[in-house]
């Protein structure tokens, strides 16, 4: 930590210390919606010097978000005695890596999402340059090991019928998001008036087109959200969400957890059943083509 190209902000500290106000740095640049963005001095100072450096040493200068992240990570990649991949794959869990440093990977349940007229490349976009983007992370009076979720907002502005907000929902593993699948949610059938956040956003999809399911023996919803079960005997990973169909209606299922096999303890990160019958309908009205 002695190098002249060092920052002053964490010349001379301790490797932990310098780590951390780096991390606290990159954290402080992320998108956070529905939150009110506050920094501490430290933070502030280091920033500033980033900013600085990059601009050799003028003051009161704007730069790019992304210039400042690639900044902050090489930094830190020479603070921390470690290999690229593993700080990648450290700052990618703890939701801390730059948007463009994650890699994405389409899950089977995708497929679900191209059906409803959602292709790849429109969760791409969203993935490399969202309107809002919200690392979602287990609340910390409960820090067992919930999956991490990653939901990213991409705004599209038609005419005032086909607006509509695509939500992509990611399990995030490291560097890498696993994309889950996506959803378009539209103004005119969704009320989204009280949403500050991708997750609020979901929230009121679900509202709106959500089924009542259970997870093991729990009480019948229409949304879990960081919560725990436990599996009853006899019951498998497969039969986590039970939903009863008396109506034979269309529908599919999502669920992000985590199950201890000895424990038989079911981490839910989030889950819920969508009613693809009314849902598709809606589609149709705003022209999406449908296969079901």
């Amino acid at each position: 930590m002695s190098s002249s190209k060092t920052l002053d902000a964490i010349k001379g500290l301790p490797q932990g210390e310098a780590e951390r106000r780096l991390a606290s740095a990159i954290e402080f640049l992320l998108p956070k919606p529905g939150e009110e963005v506050t920094t501490d001095e430290t933070t502030s100072e280091l920033l500033t010097q980033v900013r600085q450096r990059i601009h050799r040493g003028r003051k009161d200068v704007r730069v790019e978000s992304n210039k400042v992240f690639e900044f902050l990570f090489n930094e830190l990649k020479d603070v921390v005695i470690d290999d690229e991949s593993r700080v990648r794959a450290r700052l990618g869990q703890r939701g801390e890596l730059p948007l463009y440093l994650y890699r994405a990977q389409f899950q089977p349940s995708f497929r679900d999402a191209q059906k409803l007229g959602i292709r790849r490349a429109h969760v791409e976009a969203a993935l490399a340059r969202p309107d809002a983007v919200q690392h979602v992370k287990p609340p910390l009076k409960d820090p067992r090991n919930f999956p991490s979720i990653s939901l990213y907002a991409k705004y599209q502005n038609g005419n005032r019928f086909n607006a509509h907000a695509l939500i992509v929902e990611t399990e995030r593993r490291g560097d890498t998001q696993l994309v889950e699948t996506a959803w378009r949610v539209y103004p005119s059938e969704v009320d989204v008036s009280k949403a500050e956040s991708p997750l609020d956003v979901l929230h009121a999809f679900i509202d709106t087109y959500g089924l009542e399911f259970r997870v093991g023996d729990g009480e019948k919803t229409k949304w879990v959200y960081y919560q725990t079960f436990t599996l009853p005997p006899g019951q498998e990973k497969t039969q986590v969400l039970k939903f009863e169909n008396p109506g034979l209606v269309s529908h599919t299922g999502h669920a992000i957890v985590s199950i201890d096999k000895t424990s038989r303890l079911v981490e839910v990160a989030l889950a819920y059943v969508v009613n693809l019958s009314k849902y598709s309908v809606d589609l149709k009205k705003h022209g999406v083509t449908v296969e079901l």
